[in-house]
Formats: C-alpha cells, structure tokens, sequence
C-alpha cells in the first residue's frame, strides 16, 4: 500500500512541477461545456494542439450507457487548416445510436487578438439499430403492425456546419447540425426537420490571479422543427491550471426536468487529464429528485 501512495505522491509533485506545460483550458476547451467537434465541425483545430477526448456515462435509472470520443488537431504552419473526428455509441434497452464523423474547418485571422473558423462535415454516418425481436417480446403490444415493419438497421449520411469566433479571451460559436441527410436504406436525400437543430454558444475566460481562473459559459439548443430550447449555464473555477471543478445547469422552457451536474478533474501527468462528474434531475413542478442520474468519466490527452 506504501509503495502506491509513493507512486502516487511523485506523479503529483511531477505534476503539479509541469503543470504551465499544458495549454488546457478548463471550460473554453474543455469537455465539461461540450466545446467540441461533436457538436460544431468549426471547433476542429481551434485548440492548436492535437487533443483527444474520452468520455463514459452510466444512467443508474435507466439500462443507458454513452461512449464517445473525439480529436481535433490544427495543421499547417499557421495553423490555419483544422481536423477533427469523432465517434459516439448509445446504447438503450431496445436499441442503439452510433455515428461517426469527420471534420474539416479553417481559420481566417482578423488582427492580432481575432480570428474566425468555418467548419463542414466531410464525412458523417449515423446509424440507428433496433433489436426488433427483444422489442417484439417487451412490447404492449406485440403484434402492432408497426413494430412489424420496422427495420433493424436504419443508416443515413448527415452533415453539420459551423463557425467559431474567437476574441482574446472571448469566444462565441454557432453551428447547424445534422440540416441534411442522405437515407442509404431508401436511397434519397432529403432536408432533415426532425433531427436538425441549430447550438450557439459564448463564454469568457477570466484569470483572477495568477493562479486562480474561471469561465462561465451560456450554450443554447433548439431544435428546427418546434419551439422548445434547451439552456445550458455553466460556471467552473481552476487552480494554477492543474485541479478544476464546477456545474453546469440545463433548463427547457418546455419541460418540467431540470438537471445539474458537478464536475471535478486533476492533471494527472504532464498532459493527461481526468474528471469525474455526477448529474441528477429534478422536477421543477414538484420539486422532488426522480433519479434520473448518472456517473460521467473522461479522460483528455493534449500533446
């Protein structure tokens, strides 16, 4: 036991030497606000550096697991060029979500302080696979002709854009994800009303001191096809760019769940960081916890 809390104790001295080594930024960069390709083509190569993010979720209510992960380099000898990918796998009771995606984006300087990015989905497949005989059996009814005529694998191609904006320490980002779709089982293509929805979001990064920072952030989501939008404020605190911790509060003006989420990671070494967060809901109508939680673990390497 001595032996692990020795290796222990030099990987944190190691670190906490190396610390000024890493370029991370905890909410502007981070994947507690969700400031990544998965959610604006645009973001690929913002951060410069390659950077790869690993994350798993747990729902403890529901038999729900979510697996993603995504990277973002910049190319070029300024950079200009960003790439970026990722991969995400749902799976539920009865069925399962996974797309994978490439990205392609480029920056335009305005002046010493501002640049810009445009962002396009180069390649982006979605797949959505129902376990037709488990969902026959679990069914109400299990002869609706409905479930009878369902496939089991449902592929499509579908694009996102995006631009990223970007002010010393301002950021603002707006993208238009999945507005086309081409469907590989009926071969067409088509305009995507039900799944297209436009995300902006803004923040700035504040530096207290020298060691202290922090960022608030505001995301906004809204679907094409309807009024309801989702807000997402966001509030994290980072010491000396080596231990972070925060929460982030998601609202709808439609429906009556709120959620909150508390986040907190450490550089573990040199450019390897990892957090932990739980999320749990609550009804705002009568306010009671309804358990809909989960356990989020993340791992992100930047080199």
């Amino acid at each position: 036991m001595r032996y692990i809390l020795l290796i222990i104790a030099i990987l944190f001295i190691n670190s906490a030497q190396t610390q000024t080594d890493s370029t991370y930024h905890i909410n502007r960069y981070g994947m507690a606000t969700y400031s990544s390709v998965i959610n604006n083509p645009a973001f690929a190569g913002v951060e410069g550096k390659h950077t790869l993010n690993i994350q798993y979720r747990d729902w403890e209510k529901w038999d729900l697991k979510e697996f993603d992960a995504s990277f973002s380099s910049a190319l070029g000898k300024k950079k200009n060029l960003g790439i970026g990918a990722y991969y995400t796998n749902v799976k539920y009771p009865y069925s399962s979500t996974k797309e994978a995606n490439i990205s392609v984006s480029y920056r335009i300087g305005i002046n010493d302080k501002a640049d810009i990015r445009f962002g396009l989905s180069a390649i982006s497949f979605y797949r959505l696979k129902f376990d037709i005989e488990k969902l026959i059996e679990g069914a109400a009814h299990p002869d609706d002709p409905l479930l009878q005529s369902m496939e089991e694998n449902n592929d499509y191609l579908r694009y996102n854009t995006g631009l990223w904006f970007n002010y010393s320490k301002f950021y603002f980002g707006f993208s238009y994800l999945n507005f086309w779709q081409y469907d590989l089982n009926e071969q067409k293509t088509e305009f995507n009303p039900n799944f297209a929805n436009y995300r902006v979001i803004t923040g700035y990064d504040y530096q207290l001191s020298s060691k202290w920072g922090i960022s608030p952030n505001v995301q906004i989501r809204k679907a094409t096809k309807g009024k309801t939008y989702f807000l997402n404020l966001s509030l994290f605190a980072d010491y000396s760019n080596f231990v972070f911790a925060g929460f982030t509060y998601d609202y709808s003006d439609k429906t009556t769940i709120t959620d909150l989420k508390i986040v907190a990671g450490i550089l573990i070494y040199k450019r390897i960081r990892i957090h932990g967060a739980y999320k749990f809901s609550t009804d705002k109508h009568h306010k009671e916890h309804i358990g809909f939680n989960f356990w989020e673990l993340g791992m992100r390497l930047q080199y």
